[in-house]
């Protein structure tokens, strides 16, 4: 076999200093991670005279010894080696720091999904402190552990909140924040941080599971009443029942803007790049809907609605106020959407496209609503005509 020492130019001016073996016809490389920097004193001549030195004396070690060169299969085990010795000294803290990174880095995730992902990091290290440990490796993640944690956010999980009263999260939130728990373990499963993840371990009795028809929705009537509330928070009423007329997500509403209202054929319509989806929605707007728009000043947002929280608590207050005992929030009024047009239609491939699924599978579950509403009437009919 033949080596010689070799360099080649870098970006910086300086030159990388690496062995060429040839043998058979076939040549390979080996790069030393030694420099040559541009001369320009005598310091710099005294670092490449060191350099050169280093790159002899191995070029000297892989002569004498060959069985020191790493072939490209010892170089792959090397790769899995350190990527192993990375991924088991790695932390869930510093995995979750890395993954809200790559998030903020990615540029199509919403400000409300990586505030999901820092809730459930501050959620991990208040589980953490319960345990009495200050982290855990990524590594050492099991089956028990997020049992453990699942069931820590369902009874002992304190929300960080300006709110005086604390309260726990009802089902659809502990649902959700499972669900973000598994999704940053899958991610660390597809980035090489650990081998598997651990939640498709449990058994279902161990998960939160989602109910058929615990969907909330208004009927016409509550919207109705809803609407004549006397409120303060006449924008979020306003554009709360606007999402009912059009089915709407929060995030579509405060991004909707007048120019995303088409003048066509048969009727102005929204015409937008969903927020959550970045896919483009179509609805066309009826009499109610056209109705409550506010006066137009500009071509800016239709709506100003102010934060998360006052818009969560308006909606629960106004729901309160109109006597609607539900747990209303805003999201309500897009299940309210989905179930009073498909009532109205009978046309699931037709409101899965209003609402802007993908899947009519996703719009299926208002079938099942209405379904199991169905059914708890025909319950309280035969009641009267039980003996």
């Amino acid at each position: 076999m033949k080596i010689t020492l070799r360099s080649k130019p870098i970006a910086n001016g300086s030159r990388s200093l690496f062995l060429e073996y040839y043998e058979k016809g076939k040549r390979t490389y080996e790069f030393l991670r030694l420099y040559l920097i541009p001369e320009v004193d005598e310091q710099a001549k005294r670092e490449n005279e060191n350099a050169l030195k280093k790159a002899q004396t191995i070029k000297a070690e892989r002569t004498i010894h060959p069985d020191t060169i790493l072939t490209e299969e010892s170089k792959q085990q090397e790769k899995v080696r350190l990527a192993k010795e990375k991924y088991n000294k790695l932390t869930f803290m510093e995995w979750m720091d890395e993954y809200q990174q790559m998030m903020q880095d990615n540029g199509t995730y919403s400000k409300a999904a990586i505030n999901q992902a820092k809730t459930i990091k501050d959620a991990v290290c208040q589980y953490l402190a319960s345990i009495c440990k200050k982290d855990i490796l990524l590594s050492k993640i099991d089956k028990q552990f997020v049992y453990g944690f699942l069931q820590f956010l369902g009874n002992g999980y304190v929300q960080k909140h300006w709110r005086k009263e604390n309260k726990p999260l009802s089902a659809s939130t502990l649902r959700a924040y499972q669900t973000k728990f598994n999704t940053i373990l899958n991610k660390a499963v597809k980035e090489g941080k650990m081998k598997a993840n651990p939640f498709y371990r449990l058994d279902k009795s161990q998960t939160y599971r989602k109910c058929k028809g615990e969907r909330e929705y208004l009927t016409i009537d509550e919207v109705q009443r809803f609407m004549a509330v006397e409120t303060e928070g006449k924008e979020t009423q306003r554009a709360f029942a606007f999402a009912c007329f059009t089915g709407l997500r929060i995030s579509d509403i405060r991004s909707l803007k007048w120019t995303d209202i088409k003048n066509q054929d048969t009727a102005p319509t929204i015409v937008m790049e969903q927020t959550k989806t970045h896919d483009v929605v179509r609805v066309p707007l009826g009499k109610m809907a056209l109705s409550l728009l506010p006066e137009r000043k500009d071509n800016g947002n239709v709506f100003h609605l102010p934060t998360a929280t006052a818009v969560h608590f308006s909606c629960k207050w106004i729901a309160e106020r109109a006597g609607i005992n539900k747990n209303v929030s805003f999201h309500t009024s897009r299940h309210t959407f989905a179930t009073l047009t498909l009532s109205a239609c009978n046309d699931l491939k037709l409101v899965s496209e209003l609402l802007g699924h993908k899947s009519v599978k996703t719009t299926q579950r208002y079938a099942d609503v209405m379904l199991a509403d169905k059914a708890n009437a025909v319950n309280r009919v035969e009641k009267f005509f039980t003996p």
